[in-house]
């Protein structure tokens, strides 16, 4: 599932919040790009194509504990860009990195993993934070 999510990521790209792009223009995007996988690169109602567009519509619906759990590594792993961003780039103005990700993190094992990644923040931050209205964002309770 977390592949096929790349999949439709790898045609428009990892579109972030801080793209300015709707979420309703995003999804638009990556149905395409996965209708286009779907029809032109794979035959269109062959098994492996059907599979695909399932575990992408799994996926997008949120439902299923799979796609609850690959929505929480994605958010991770926007969080994770964001620490390596501030880290090499020095970058101030990615907050919205953190407070559209890691507060929305349900699975307790990769609640765990964010309070390790905002730790690692914090400490390259330091006493003087050089981002813009920094703030330390945790996971939410469950």
């Amino acid at each position: 599932m977390a592949l096929v999510h790349d999949l439709a990521e790898a045609e428009v790209g990892d579109i972030t919040p801080h793209d300015g792009i709707s979420r309703q223009e995003k999804l638009r995007r990556e149905a395409a790009a996965i209708q286009t996988f779907t029809t032109q690169l794979l035959h269109p109602d062959s098994l492996p194509s059907r599979r695909l567009l399932s575990l992408w519509n799994e996926y997008e619906d949120g439902i299923s504990p799979e796609a609850k759990f690959v929505k929480d590594l994605d958010r991770f792993e926007l969080a994770l860009q964001g620490v390596e961003y501030e880290k090499r780039e020095k970058l101030d103005s990615i907050q919205t990195f953190f407070e559209t990700t890691i507060p929305f993190i349900k699975h307790p094992e990769v609640q765990a993993w964010a309070h390790s990644l905002m730790d690692e923040r914090a400490s390259v931050q330091g006493d003087a934070p050089f981002v813009k209205d920094y703030k330390d964002v945790r996971p939410s309770p469950s």
